[in-house]
């Protein structure tokens, strides 16, 4: 199946949208010098509320794989910017 049209024309303009926010957003996280990825920006905002979360709303949150996510959370652990 095939999108075509408005229909098309929307996502397309939903993704450049997308891309745009996700490279302005690295682009200032680099500049603050944080050294922080947008996967990991990602998650330090869901985790900032202070409430705990499954890994699974970690991954669906940082838009992950769970395996990715997981390994993810294992280095922002060792630099003790979460804990378990």
């Amino acid at each position: 199946m095939t999108t075509t049209g408005p229909q098309r024309d929307l996502v397309h303009l939903l993704s450049l949208a997308e891309h745009r926010a996700v490279h302005r957003q690295t682009a200032l996280l680099q500049a603050q010098g944080e050294g922080c990825s947008i996967e990991q920006w990602r998650v330090l905002n869901l985790l900032a509320d202070g409430q705990g979360h499954t890994m699974t709303e970690v991954a669906k949150y940082a838009l992950l794989p769970a395996p990715t996510a997981t390994k993810l959370i294992d280095r922002l652990v060792t630099d003790n910017l979460v804990y378990r």
